[in-house]
């Protein structure tokens, strides 16, 4: 398991499969296959699936994974917010968003319960909410949760986080679908200033977010000179 666990994070996907079938099948000749030990293995299979991009089957062990912590843990533990978040993430690549809702809610309900209102995780959960609402045109609802995700940043993060940029992106994105373009355009700004100080120039994120705040201030020119 940690010899996979260490070519995913080197991203050898297929080898960090192999090592991880490995373990899996050597731990079922000891154990149950509901025993509590399984459930990172589970996990660790399903995420590289995930990476693989057959969706499929990494639902099916992350659900493995969440059947054993079902067994094991109380009902508020922070590892089930961690397995229902993952399965809401397939769920919204495989454009299942009220699949994908429903599993970032229960995350969401779970964490509420157990961490202070102001950790970055709830910012995190309210962010993959807000993409899930977005991706079905429900555009306020969406900016609804990427303001409560900033709102904790905000107040538990470095002033130049990444995931902040990345909120004020989203941001910036919605309010383009709902016409707001100089209010689209200070978000991203925003956005671009954070990467400009905290990422490498060439970094994807960077790149993005200045060819969007380029697309956005051409629009707002072309309005005003209308």
């Amino acid at each position: 398991n940690n010899i996979g666990e260490l070519q995913r994070a080197m991203g050898n996907f297929s080898i960090a499969l192999i090592n991880l079938e490995k373990a899996l099948h050597i731990r079922l000749k000891k154990v149950s296959p509901t025993d509590s030990s399984l459930a990172i293995i589970y996990n660790n299979i399903g995420l590289i699936h995930q990476e693989l991009g057959d969706f499929s089957k990494a639902i099916l062990y992350l659900e493995k994974s969440l059947d054993v912590k079902l067994k094991h843990f109380p009902s508020n533990h922070p590892s089930l917010a961690f397995s229902y978040n993952n399965i809401g993430a397939i769920h919204q690549q495989m454009g299942h968003f009220s699949q994908a809702l429903r599993s970032y809610q229960i995350a969401l309900d779970i964490q509420q319960k157990t961490l202070p209102s102001d950790h970055p995780d709830l910012a995190a959960i309210y962010n993959n909410i807000g993409v899930s609402y977005q991706s079905m045109k429900q555009h306020l609802t969406a900016l609804d949760y990427y303001k409560k995700a900033l709102a904790i940043q905000n107040k538990s993060l470095p002033s130049t986080h990444p995931d902040t940029a990345t909120t004020y992106n989203s941001m910036a994105t919605v309010l383009v679908n709902l016409g707001e373009y100089e209010n689209a355009l200070k978000y991203e700004q925003y956005a671009l200033d954070i990467a400009n100080q905290t990422l490498a120039p060439d970094h994807p994120h960077l790149v993005t977010f200045r060819d969007y705040y380029q697309r956005i201030n051409i629009k707002v020119k072309s309005m005003k000179n209308k």
